[in-house]
């Protein structure tokens, strides 16, 4: 579960870069100065969830990590099924919280797209993850995250899907406990991985 949690960071902080995809959206689609102020505004709302998204996961707050998500929110951890429904999604988030929170995030939002109803976005990036295991070994884990963004009954955005992974498979887990065998990297690189939030892309 720890390796899971290492690639938790894609629902922290995200340095949107709005500007940039603004200049592209007007060059090649024609929107319009309002339709870019829209989306802007809406990226920066989006930093917000997941700049308190972070706190709460550096905090080990699993209330606070499931409040920003819709009550119908999906999931899609890697090496995990999928998790629907706010009671499933906070077994998922205590289970990683109780391996230990990760030292350090680095997101970077690549993109975020606003529906033309202003009532959807979906959001991809990428995120740099490190911590430290109990015996004081330091890992780190990069991989790329898509989230889907919804306004919910409030009016509020909230986190309706998320899917992240790693780029490269992670080093073998101690399953000792459970007397399972780690997947080998030949395994890894002949099957589908089964399919991090977000606000979690």
């Amino acid at each position: 579960m720890l390796r899971s949690l290492k690639a938790l960071g894609v629902s922290g902080a995200m340095i949107v870069t709005a500007m940039a995809c603004q200049q592209q959206a007007t060059e090649q689609t024609g929107a319009t100065e309002e339709d870019i102020a829209t989306g802007a505004d809406v990226a920066a709302t989006i930093d917000e969830r997941n700049t308190a998204f972070e706190q709460a996961m550096l905090a080990g707050n699993v209330d606070a990590m499931v409040a920003g998500y819709a009550p119908d929110a999906v999931i899609q951890p890697p090496l995990m099924p999928a998790s629907s429904g706010t009671e499933s999604i906070r077994a998922v988030f205590t289970d990683m919280v109780a391996e230990g929170a990760p030292a350090s995030f680095d997101i970077v939002s690549d993109n975020v797209i606003v529906a033309e109803s202003g009532e959807l976005a979906y959001e991809t990036g990428h995120y740099t993850v490190s911590g430290q295991e109990p015996d004081g070994e330091v890992w780190e884990d990069q991989g790329k995250y898509l989230t889907v963004w919804k306004k919910g009954a409030d009016g509020q955005w909230q986190t309706a899907a998320l899917s992240w992974s790693p780029n490269a498979a992670p080093p073998a887990m101690d399953h000792a406990e459970s007397g399972t065998t780690a997947p080998s990297a030949e395994t890894d690189a002949g099957t589908t991985e089964p399919a991090p939030a977000g606000e979690t892309n």
